[in-house]
Order: C-alpha cells, then structure tokens, then sequence
C-alpha cells in the first residue's frame, strides 16, 4: 500500500456480523412467519374439536336410542321435584333417584363440547351424579303435544315430579328433528342439558360461528345460524354470549 493506496488488487474483508436492518429483516420474517404457523395451528385445533365434539353427540345420541328403545320408544327427559334426574343422568353409570342409570355412555366427559369455555372445572362438578354439567341441549321445542308430553306424577314414594317426555315414535320425519344440539344456559352462564322456548337456553354457535347438531337417524350437521328457522328451533348465541338476531323467536 503506497500513499494509503490498495495496490494489492484485494477487496477490504467485510465484517462477518450482522447489520442492525439485517437483523430487523430476520426478526420481522420471523414474526410473520410465527403469525401465519399460529393461525394454522389454532385451526387445525378448532378442526380437531370440532370433529370431537361430533363424535362426543353421536355417542350420546347412541346412548339416547338404547335408552328410549327400553323405555316403549320415548326419551323421559327429566323428573322433577326433589331428587329429580336428567336425561344425562339416566345415560351414566351410577346410583340414581328415581330411575337407576344404565351406563349407555361412557362416562360424562362425553356430554361436553371441548370448545366450550366455562368456568366449571372442578372434576366432582363433572362427574357429580346429582347434577352433571352438559353442554348439548336435547330438543325439548317441539310444538306437537303428540311428540312432546308433559306430566305430573307421584314417584318414588310419594315425591312429586313434573315429566317431560319425547315420544319419538311421534316424530314423522326423523331426518329434520334436531335430537341434541351444541347449547348454553344464559341464566348460570354454564352448559345446559334442554332446549325450550325461553330466551335461557339456546343453540350455542361455537365453532367459528357454528353449531353442531344430530338429528334423530342419527346424521349429524355443522349448521350456521341461518339454519335454525328450517330446523324449527328457539334462540342462537354467539360463542360470546350474544344473541343472534333473525332467529325463530324475536
């Protein structure tokens, strides 16, 4: 090097670190591509318990026929009074009040949605036989006294007890009647086990604005809100808790 000259013909050697705007390019590809993998995985997830949530009420809807075909084609869906007992209750494997429950599910994990986000969850509150926490509402809507009973009755010793009874041999088209739906219980903010015409319960739109519902063959649909006018049923909320407005009853 003459007169602080390169007469050698070689190129200074670049430093081998990292620029600050390299580094704020590979922080910022990097974010970006933890976005995009974090959208697919809550997705896949939101796929996964969807399609688990469709299989917990195909085994409970199983549950449900074996139940009513013992019981001359009907399902009783609840027994009031002191000691009464939910249809769920009948379905598990335990010591009941009024009727003995026959073990048609097999345990009561799979009367609850995975994508319901309730405040239960203490397991006793899960498994408790006297009150089990669901979150699929068996369609007690029926407008057709044929299809849906109700009685009074003295049981168990002289205990009273309103009856609801859905007489399924009644239901001309089987293909149409929604059995069980995704629900909530807007009084407790908790699951419920009924659907009826009273702004508490409703059809629960849960899955990305969705409900899963089985009808009584046996199929099951994913439905969007604007189903439930066809399919003949009460109120719809969001997966907040809001109403859905241009629903059945208004």
């Amino acid at each position: 090097m003459i007169g602080g000259n390169n007469i050698s013909g070689k190129r200074p050697r670049r430093s081998a670190a990292f620029t600050l705007v390299e580094l704020l390019a590979v922080i910022a590809v990097t974010a970006i591509l933890a976005t995009l993998l974090l959208a697919v995985l809550g997705r896949a997830r939101a796929r996964a318990e969807l399609a688990s949530c469709v299989s917990n009420m195909r085994q409970v809807h199983s549950g449900l026929m074996m139940l009513a075909t013992e019981d001359g084609n009907k399902i009783d869906t609840f027994s009031g009074g002191a000691g009464g007992v939910q249809w769920t209750q009948k379905l598990k494997v335990g010591n009941g009040t009024f009727y003995e429950p026959r073990g048609y599910i097999p345990d009561a994990t799979v009367c609850r949605c995975p994508s319901y986000l309730d405040t239960i969850t203490d397991s006793f509150q899960l498994d408790n036989i006297n009150w089990p926490w669901v979150s699929y509402g068996l369609n007690m809507f029926a407008t057709d006294p044929e299809v849906l009973t109700e009685t009074i009755e003295n049981e168990s010793g002289g205990a009273i007890g309103g009856r609801k009874i859905v007489m399924l041999s009644n239901i001309s088209d089987p293909a149409n009647f929604v059995l069980l739906a995704d629900s909530i219980d807007m009084n407790q903010n908790m699951q419920t086990f009924r659907l009826l015409n009273n702004p508490r319960y409703g059809v629960h739109f849960r899955h990305d604005g969705k409900a899963n519902v089985v009808f009584l063959d046996g199929h099951a649909e994913t439905i969007g809100p604007e189903r439930i006018n066809e399919l003949g049923l009460p109120y719809a909320y969001d997966i907040n808790g809001k109403r859905i407005t241009g629903t059945l009853i208004n």
